[in-house]
């Protein structure tokens, strides 16, 4: 493959599939799974009881985790591109080389701003489920 993007998007890419797999699983391991063999119990298949019972237990997980790995690749991006490997951090690098320092600023005031929605978004997201889980 070599330097530039496409190595720096397939090395993203290869991590967060890795990560995620590793976070997905542990989740599900960890979820109740009791529901889904009362279900099978009364008849059920094991894929409607995983669908009836694991999976709307595992969505929390799931969107949680995904909006991390969102928020890692936003910020690893920016990463690769300062060091050669393309994405978001490749405009900074420019800026930065042709002393465009007003355009760089606000390449990172841009990068801060989504990275902190993201987390603003996923920590009430969470906040709201588990009050929703308690009621």
């Amino acid at each position: 493959i070599g330097l530039g993007p496409l190595a720096g998007a397939i090395s993203l890419a290869a991590y967060s599939v890795g990560y995620l797999g590793k976070l997905f699983y542990e989740s599900i391991e960890s979820i109740d799974h009791r529901p889904a063999r009362a279900m099978m119990n009364m008849g059920a298949s094991k894929l409607q009881g995983f669908t009836g019972a694991t999976l709307p237990a595992f969505r929390p997980f799931f969107i949680t985790h995904s909006l991390y790995i969102l928020e890692y690749n936003i910020r690893s991006a920016s990463i690769l591109g300062i060091v050669g490997a393309g994405g978001i951090g490749q405009n900074i690098m420019f800026y930065f080389d042709y002393r465009q320092f007003t355009n760089a600023a606000a390449a990172l005031l841009i990068i801060l701003v989504v990275v902190v929605a993201l987390d603003l978004v996923s920590s009430k997201w969470r906040k709201n489920t588990l009050r929703q889980r308690s009621h």
